[in-house]
């Protein structure tokens, strides 16, 4: 029984140790990971959810992140520094942007 008792446990181990090692978030890759934030008002505003998400992305391991678009916005708020690159604009909506096929494919 003591024989079987330690065989479990050591499967229990090894498959603790790979649903922990399947969770963990990757760390690095060749190309960083572009993503464009992209919208209205919102989305263009110093202090506006792209700061947070950015930390959140840092702070989960996902260190290989990279915001593109055309307006810069200084990137620190929150007493952290970020990546500000956004395609957002003031005045514009969301639905609108859809609406009028200002999505390039």
């Amino acid at each position: 029984m003591l024989r079987g008792s330690r065989l479990y446990a050591l499967l229990a181990a090894f498959l603790l140790a790979v649903t922990l090692g399947a969770a963990l978030p990757a760390t690095s890759a060749a190309a960083p990971v572009r993503v464009m934030p992209l919208g209205d008002s919102i989305t263009a505003g110093p202090g506006c959810w792209r700061a947070l998400l950015w930390n959140r992305l840092q702070t989960a391991g996902y260190t290989n992140i990279d915001f593109v678009g055309s307006d810069p916005d200084g990137g620190y708020t929150y007493g952290f520094s970020y990546d500000g690159d956004n395609e957002g604009h003031g005045g514009y909506s969301a639905t609108g942007i859809a609406d009028q096929n200002q999505l390039p494919p």
